[in-house]
């Protein structure tokens, strides 16, 4: 047995009235599909949103990271700090405590390593270390 058409609606000559009806009440459906993706919108920026409401703190911790490389920086220049990598080390090593509340000397090795490693990461590095607290 075989499927025959569907009817009404589409084609020619189909049903005219349904599809008057249907494009009707598209056009007054408009408001309902904008309202749609207003809340989608919504969805997507509550998840930036903690519990309390507020936006995380991610600028907040942006500028201690960068005042901490600012002092080492100073500490570098002024001598207390003999070579750029236990600057960078010491950065690492304020950056896991700070973040991640972790204390590792060996970790804090490893992380300067790879760092000073990477060629675009460590003329990064020697900006900030030649530029002090600018």
């Amino acid at each position: 047995m075989g499927v025959g058409p569907i009817r009404g609606g589409g084609g020619r000559g189909g049903a005219k009235g349904a599809g008057k009806a249907g494009k009707g009440a598209a056009s007054n459906g408009a408001a309902g599909k904008a309202g749609g993706s207003t809340s989608g919108k919504l969805d997507r920026t509550s998840s930036l949103v903690g519990p309390s409401g507020l936006v995380g703190s991610s600028e907040v911790a942006a500028t201690s990271v960068i005042e901490q490389a600012k002092q080492i920086a100073r500490s570098l220049r002024n001598g207390e700090i003999t070579n750029q990598a236990e600057a960078t080390r010491r950065l690492v090593a304020g950056i896991l405590k700070e973040r991640m509340d972790i204390q590792s000397k060996a970790l804090e090795a490893r992380i300067a390593e790879r760092l000073s490693e990477d060629p675009r990461i460590a003329q990064t590095l020697e900006r900030i270390w030649q530029r002090g607290d600018a």
